[in-house]
């Protein structure tokens, strides 16, 4: 499906923690905005965005929320509308995207990306396997060792277990599937996420959707979790490595 002939898709960009691993780095701001090869980290998701056809985002935010608004606006500059959801304290993943539901509930289906993440993909491949298999929920998925989730996934990719922050006892031999914080959702999936709760989704929503259109999509691309200033400087690396080279002049 090329992406300008892409129904209503809608995206929502999760960004209202407070990034408390990163030290002084985010004191006076937000993760989601700290410059990655010169350009806001959230930026670089719009664009993504922007290349998969979607138009519309919802950014919820709390942590030095004034931020976004003072930097981002209303997105005209990036040729996307953003709305803002401001929480006065956090409701988790899943209680953010409930939250923001009159803004979610009339799309086709619509993108939740965790804001802290330097992305290189095309997110139009995560949009055309959802609607493929006609799925309530598909999320991205990526192998790693020692993750704080752990995904089982059958020749269809649907997933049929799902487990976050595995005890001791739950025994996991070399690489797996994990949760890769990209998801795609139809609407459907509000039935799922009581109202003024604090709701995560790998915690609290995911191991309830065995069974219900839960698919597993393998991630291609790069992808930075920026939950360190080790993992920061390795997102300000790759995207100075994959930024295209003007060519040299003779």
């Amino acid at each position: 499906m090329n992406s300008s002939t892409l129904p209503n898709t809608k995206a929502i960009l999760l960004c209202a923690g407070e990034g408390t691993r990163l030290g002084k780095l985010t004191k006076h701001c937000p993760k989601p905005l700290l410059p990655v090869n010169g350009k806001p980290l959230i930026v670089h998701t719009l664009n993504l965005l922007k290349k998969a056809g979607i138009d519309e985002v919802v950014i919820n935010v709390c942590y030095l929320k004034k931020v976004f608004t003072e930097l981002l606006g209303n997105g005209e500059a990036y040729g996307i509308k953003i709305h803002y959801l401001e929480e006065e304290q956090l409701s988790g993943t899943a209680g953010a995207v409930k939250k923001a539901q009159e803004y979610l509930e009339n799309s086709s289906e619509f993108l939740t990306i965790y804001g802290d993440l330097f992305l290189e993909t095309n997110l139009s491949l995560l949009i055309e396997f959802h609607r493929k298999n006609a799925a309530a929920a598909s999320i991205c998925l990526h192998k790693r060792k020692n993750s704080n989730s752990f995904v089982k996934i059958n020749e269809q990719n649907e997933i049929n277990s799902f487990v976050e922050r595995p005890g001791k006892s739950f025994v996991i031999a070399g690489e797996n599937w994990v949760n890769s914080g990209i998801y795609c959702f139809n609407p459907c999936i509000f039935s799922e996420i009581p109202q003024n709760e604090f709701m995560d989704f790998p915690k609290d929503v995911f191991p309830n959707m065995i069974g219900k259109g839960f698919f597993g999509l393998p991630f291609s691309g790069e992808r930075v979790a920026v939950d360190s200033a080790e993992r920061y400087q390795m997102a300000n690396d790759l995207c100075y490595k994959l930024q295209p080279k003007s060519e040299e002049v003779l």
